[in-house]
């Protein structure tokens, strides 16, 4: 999970203490520093004091989680009457979560309100629905999808992947065929074009820039790969389901049709 910091540095130093194993923190000094985050790289979760660049303007705050909305997002501030009526309009553009300095924020409370926000990230989800197919395979097999899933997915290939489990190709085939699942292509594939999909999805990446990102040769490429399994052009996926139901839907789908 990627996680943004957008509070003052002695919070900041709080955060990142209670950042869950797996989390890749990234803290911001001022809060059009989020939007510019999250145009290089998937936002997962954001953690955000709205009086970072006094004085608080409540619009502008909505506006920068309009656009990161696959985000999780945690409110830490100081509470007052002008962030209650924040918390109303933030409320009504998806925040749920708040943590009050000096209240409710003591290390184990904060380290355990950032395991939810990992848990519940839009990203983790669709990942943890793929690795769940894929119980009934290998060990080795499951440990280097998961280890693949974890990272910002660059090229894969079915070849590599039974490299790196110590079999060869048709082993691999085999295993996942007496599983009754997907090909091996086809979850990694999902894998990677689960990265595509959240970056495209948000808006804060072009086709060409999430192309370069994830390795593939041609923008094309990956246009076709997002038609193949999601029925839409790159260009339709800000209006299309969320990353985790269009590749829980692909999945059904592909295990369906073997």
């Amino acid at each position: 999970m990627r996680l943004l910091i957008a509070v003052p540095p002695p919070r900041a130093s709080l955060v990142r203490a209670a950042t869950p194993e797996g989390c890749a923190p990234v803290v911001v000094n001022h809060l059009t520093e989020i939007v510019v985050g999250a145009r290089s790289a998937i936002v997962d979760a954001v953690i955000v004091d709205p009086l970072l660049d006094p004085p608080l303007d409540a619009d502008l705050m909505v506006r920068i989680v309009r656009g990161c909305s696959l985000a999780t997002w945690l409110v830490y501030t100081p509470l007052s009457p002008e962030i209650a009526r924040l918390m109303l309009d933030l409320g009504s553009v998806g925040v749920r979560h708040a943590i009050f300095t000096g209240i409710d924020d003591a290390p184990a409370r904060l380290a355990g309100l950032l395991r939810d926000v990992a848990v519940q990230s839009v990203t983790q989800r669709a990942i943890n629905g793929i690795l769940s197919l894929v119980g009934p395979l290998p060990p080795r097999v499951r440990l280097t999808l998961q280890d693949y899933a974890e990272r910002v997915p660059s090229k894969l290939v079915v070849g590599d992947l039974a490299a790196r489990a110590c079999m060869t190709r048709r082993t691999l085939e085999r295993h996942f065929s007496r599983a009754g699942l997907p090909t091996p292509k086809t979850i990694l594939l999902a894998l990677r074009a689960l990265t595509a999909y959240r970056l495209l999805y948000d808006g804060t990446m072009s086709c060409d820039g999430v192309a370069k990102t994830l390795g593939y040769g041609k923008a094309s490429t990956l246009r076709a790969h997002l038609k193949l399994m999601f029925g839409v052009r790159a260009h339709a996926l800000r209006g299309g389901p969320a990353p985790d139901i269009a590749v829980s839907d692909f999945l059904r789908a592909a295990a369906g049709a073997r």
